[in-house]
């Protein structure tokens, strides 16, 4: 992995991971103001301020050929959204306590990109459930 991109509000959950995320790579922070205390020069946190479209840019930037993941669900749908995810992998795991924000919740004319997309491409079969997307699913 070249790059992570995640949200602010997993970022300040997690407390900035005591400063170090565990995958060891750049993070880029979509958030609207940048935390008090940050950024520090010890950590490799990137603040974006300018939204999700200009992390995934700065993101593949640091990555280079390397994959850029995306850590959280909004900013997973606003990607979504605006066509920017090739790929998805879930990863299933029960939840016993607590609650969170749906993937795939608030997805703006989705299928009508999928057949768009789909169709552009010269395809005559059915168009698949996401654009430009493969969907995964395992379970840890």
């Amino acid at each position: 992995m070249g790059a992570l991109i995640c949200g602010r509000r997993l970022f300040d959950i997690t407390n900035g991971w005591g400063g170090n995320h565990p995958v060891g790579a750049p993070v880029f922070v979509v958030t609207h103001t940048v935390p008090e205390g940050w950024p520090r020069e010890d950590a490799p946190f990137t603040f974006v301020t300018d939204g999700p479209e200009s992390a995934v840019r700065q993101a593949q930037a640091v990555a280079g050929d390397k994959v850029v993941a995306v850590a959280t669900p909004t900013i997973t749908q606003q990607l979504l959204d605006a066509g920017l995810l090739d790929e998805i992998a879930v990863n299933l795991v029960p939840v016993l306590l607590g609650e969170g924000i749906r993937f795939f919740d608030n997805l703006a004319g989705l299928a009508g990109q999928a057949r768009r997309a789909y169709r552009h491409r010269g395809h005559r079969r059915h168009p698949p459930a996401l654009p430009r997307a493969q969907v995964r699913q395992r379970q840890t």
